[in-house]
């Protein structure tokens, strides 16, 4: 009763839920709020809220082109799941784009709203539930250089070190089901909706505010990495070929090389590509023409970038008794699935 009375009733809020989406659309103009109910017996029956706010579209335009998707099951009354599109901001921080309520899972809903999108899995989860079956520090390390990899021949190299030390957890992950645990959601679906928008809005003016008065022109993980890269380079010998080719091999193992064109950004370790930053090979090549590495971070990475992407705001939202009444029709929550059992509340922990 107590919580019914801070947080709102379950099947009250959906009623609500039409009156919510037009409050967020006046609140916060150009953002995308879409609702889809269905008719049955003369009754709207709900299906699935969607949300992309008008300051989450502007970031991800100063972004990277890249975009996570996740999903959680709801623990409240009312079943479905909560999915998650996310980027990564300048700073290599997760950027909130959109976020939904669905009645099906991620994966039903990718095959058949992106069915040719390419989709991977998120490393940390993948180890906690190999780990159940498979413990060990010599099969921890060649998990996490298999999935490091940037080009294909690494990764197979990795993956068959790990059959000769466990033929069966090398099948395992040859064979591996997708699996995602992320926290579990329990409340009535307005209150559950305003606080991911009020996380999202705290988070913006927070990484807004966060570097505004530290002097850098790349963000600082970026700065990191580079000098990361950079401490590694001389472990590396460029041999010079013509214009910005270059052939880089390792001073220890002369078979051990690598191809980089500065003029295209490339690297045939592939890291340079898929992360954006040069690579400690680059960085050779770089240093043998005297260049500054720092001048290779793409715009993606800079302070401009990161100014921008925080730029807008995330406006407040308004109580509901200061909604307006919309003309739609009241809305019931979704029917409920009654399974056997006590359902669990907790997320399950990892081991």
């Amino acid at each position: 009763m107590a919580a019914c009375n801070v947080e709102g009733s379950f099947q009250k809020q959906f009623t609500r839920i039409y009156d919510y989406a037009h409050e967020l659309l006046k609140s916060n103009p150009g953002s995308t709020v879409i609702l889809k109910a269905d008719s049955e017996n003369g009754e709207t029956i709900f299906q699935r809220f969607y949300v992309c706010l008008k300051a989450c579209k502007n970031s991800f335009a100063s972004c990277r082109p890249f975009i996570g998707l996740d999903g959680c099951f709801l623990k409240g009354k009312y079943k479905g799941e909560i999915l998650t599109a996310v980027g990564r901001d300048p700073n290599k921080q997760m950027l909130p784009i959109a976020y939904a309520i669905v009645e099906k899972g991620l994966k039903e809903t990718m095959a058949e709203l992106l069915p040719g999108a390419e989709q991977r899995f998120c490393m940390r989860h993948l180890y906690a539930n190999f780990r159940k079956k498979f413990r060990g520090q010599t099969l921890k390390n060649l998990m996490w250089k298999a999935t490091t990899s940037y080009y294909p021949e690494a990764w197979e190299r990795e993956m068959l070190k790990m059959k000769d030390v466990n033929v069966e957890a090398y099948k395992h992950l040859i064979t591996l089901p997708p699996s995602v645990i992320v926290d579990a959601r329990g409340k009535p679906i307005i209150t559950m909706l305003e606080e991911i928008r009020v996380y999202i809005m705290k988070k913006w003016a927070t990484n807004k505010i966060k570097m505004a008065n530290m002097d850098f022109q790349i963000c600082t993980k970026i700065k990191k990495r580079l000098a990361k890269e950079s401490r590694l380079c001389k472990n590396w010998i460029p041999s010079w070929c013509g214009e910005k080719l270059f052939e880089v091999r390792h001073f220890a193992m002369v078979t051990n090389k690598y191809a980089v064109n500065l003029d295209t950004q490339d690297c045939t370790c592939r890291k340079w590509v898929v992360s954006g930053i040069p690579c400690c090979h680059a960085i050779a090549t770089m240093t043998f023409l005297n260049l500054n590495p720092e001048d290779f971070v793409p715009i993606w990475f800079r302070r401009s970038t990161y100014d921008e992407t925080y730029a807008s705001i995330i406006f407040p939202v308004n109580g509901h008794l200061l909604w307006e009444r919309t003309s739609y029709p009241d809305v019931l929550p979704p029917f409920r699935r009654k399974l056997p059992g006590r359902p669990k509340k907790k997320r399950r922990l990892e081991s």
